[in-house]
């Protein structure tokens, strides 16, 4: 064995008790997060624009590499499933791939939900104004709805 191949499989470590050269899996997070915000392009035109929001969902440390994966949504009225991309770290620093594994999904269930409730209680509010007059309360008139 040669001298240089004794020094590459010396390693040193920091005072923390980590190779030295090599990153952890805290920095790997942060790094994750960070090239996602630099390099925002990668989601396409509906979220490149706007603010999005990411949260590590699972991270996992294999010998040489982090794998790190992130939801990702708009950061404000957003209501559904979040997306997800997959980062994987090399313990040396540099993303070695990065990958969108779901697209985030808005709920259109909540706003079909609300849509009708409103839409109910206005067709009730004046569909029967006549019948309850003025004295009416709303707790008659739902009443009154639901035994039909």
């Amino acid at each position: 064995m040669s001298e240089e191949d004794k020094k590459e499989e010396k390693l040193e470590f920091t005072a923390e008790g980590e190779a030295f050269g090599y990153i952890s899996l805290d920095q790997a997070r942060v790094r994750a997060i960070e090239h996602a915000w630099d390099n925002r392009d990668f989601y396409g035109s509906t979220y490149s624009q706007g603010d999005l929001v990411w949260e590590v969902v699972r991270q996992e440390e294999s010998e040489d590499y982090y794998d790190i994966r992130l939801s990702y949504r708009p950061a404000s009225g957003f209501v559904g499933k979040p997306g997800i991309e997959q980062f994987t770290v090399d313990k040396t620093g540099p993303i070695t791939l990065r990958q969108i594994l779901s697209h985030p999904k808005p709920s259109t269930r909540t706003k079909t939900i609300n849509d009708t409730c409103w839409s109910g209680f206005s067709r009730i509010n004046w569909s029967h104004r006549r019948r309850l007059g003025r004295s009416g309360s709303i707790l008659k008139l739902l009443r009154q709805r639901i035994s039909y």
